[in-house]
């Protein structure tokens, strides 16, 4: 009986003694690569990063962020009735709102004149920059300011809409050009989720107008609206520095010690955590593996964004297939810090093509005004299917098919004002 306990013992002790050297021998291959491949990312690869080095530092006179946040808690929240007010305008145009509903919307707008005047304000501002501290929990920089940004950015569409009701056309390209300043308060910041709030509130202001501009124009007023558009140069960068962020974000918990990635992943995922057994230490071969495949493929997002729209489309929809294989357990890093999804490369497309879409159909417009006729075919191309947009005739329209998704699309319409 002794001695077979003995044998076991000593059974037990050369398991766990070749399970140190496997676990030793593939703790030093793994991090040996991940070093290697932490050396080869290429300085030129966060150059989009550099204005986060004196991000605090900017003069108070020249930076807007102070006045929009207070801005943002002075407008407050939608209420449950005056939200679905201004679901309803977003969504359809103020002659959608039945008319006992109008002069409490009214009232509501009213009371919010001193959050639009202070975000106006914020707007004359050269430049706007949250307090943020970019490096010391990298992965998760709180952005609270989004939520009041579109709730106010949502009541200066509903603010505007309800100005061109009464005929004030100045007054509702004043709230647009004020809406879409509220929106570009984030345009410097790297991370996704501020990123995902500037194209939104973008997007939402650009399907408002379809509803806001008037079915009257001159052509000097189509000129005058043409103008508050967004320029496509306007996005330029914006996805560069989102995944060049990501990059530096993945890199930096891979470079220091594995307790620190461990306690990122803990933070992104607390219901894994909490349901965890093995000890996050036994599992650090595991993630330094995964974090060389992990830095590759950052770099090649990075790299393919940079491509054509259509090509780089069909190489983020072929990861994002692969990325929704990955096992949790043995992909630690990639599930959780590497998402190659094309949502943002469509987003800022959708954002282009909507815009290119009320262009010309403004500029329909114009030439219906200056010669009697509209164009006989339509030249403008459409940012996302790179073919003109689509003429209908009954009734007459302008249509953009944007994308929503790997698989399926969303169409915009201009109705022109004409026969």
């Amino acid at each position: 009986m002794n001695s077979a306990f003995k044998w076991s013992l000593r059974g037990l002790g050369a398991l766990l003694g070749l399970f140190a050297l496997l676990w030793t021998s593939a703790q030093w291959i793994t991090s040996s690569r991940l070093d290697n491949a932490l050396a080869a990312i290429p300085p030129g690869s966060q150059t989009s990063l550099s204005i986060l080095t004196n991000w605090n530092s900017l003069n108070a006179d020249e930076n807007g962020a102070s006045l929009f946040a207070a801005a943002f808690p002075l407008h407050g929240a939608l209420d449950r009735e005056h939200g679905g007010y201004i679901h309803t305008v977003l969504k359809d145009g103020w002659r959608a709102l039945p008319e006992n509903y109008k002069p409490s919307l009214r009232a509501w707008l009213g009371s919010r004149t001193a959050a639009f005047d202070l975000a106006a304000q914020g707007a004359g501002r050269p430049s706007c920059r949250y307090p943020r501290s970019w490096n010391v929990d990298p992965w998760n920089v709180p952005a609270p300011e989004t939520s009041g940004a579109a709730f106010l950015g949502g009541s200066l569409i509903a603010r505007a809409a309800m100005q061109a009701a009464d005929g004030d056309f100045a007054g509702a390209r004043r709230s647009i050009r004020l809406a879409f300043s509220v929106a570009d308060s984030f345009k410097d910041e790297p991370p996704r989720e501020t990123l995902s709030a500037r194209l939104g509130l973008h997007l939402q202001i650009l399907r408002g107008l379809l509803h806001v501009i008037p079915r009257e124009l001159t052509a000097a007023e189509c000129d005058e609206w043409i103008r508050v558009l967004p320029r496509p140069e306007t996005y330029d960068g914006s996805l560069e520095r989102a995944y060049q962020w990501d990059l530096h974000v993945t890199a930096d918990l891979l470079s220091g010690p594995m307790s620190r990635f461990w306690r990122a992943w803990s933070e992104l995922n607390p219901s894994r955590s909490r349901r965890r057994v093995v000890p996050t230490w036994l599992s650090d071969p595991v993630a330094m593996r995964d974090g060389v495949r992990a830095i590759a493929d950052l770099r090649h997002e990075l790299e393919t964004i940079g491509r054509p729209y259509f090509e780089a489309r069909t190489e983020l929809n072929r990861m994002w297939e692969e990325y929704h294989e990955l096992s949790r357990g043995m992909n630690p890093v990639r599930r959780t810090f590497v998402v190659p999804s094309p949502h943002y490369l469509d987003h800022i497309q959708m954002n282009r093509s909507v815009a290119a879409l009320i262009k010309t159909g403004l500029e329909w417009e114009k030439t219906r005004i200056e010669t009697g006729s509209y164009p006989i075919r339509c030249d403008s191309i459409d940012p996302c299917t790179g073919a003109p947009f689509v003429v209908d005739r009954e009734p007459l329209r302008l249509t953009s098919l944007s994308p929503r998704g790997p698989r399926y699309t969303e169409t915009h319409t201009w109705r022109l004002r004409g026969k």
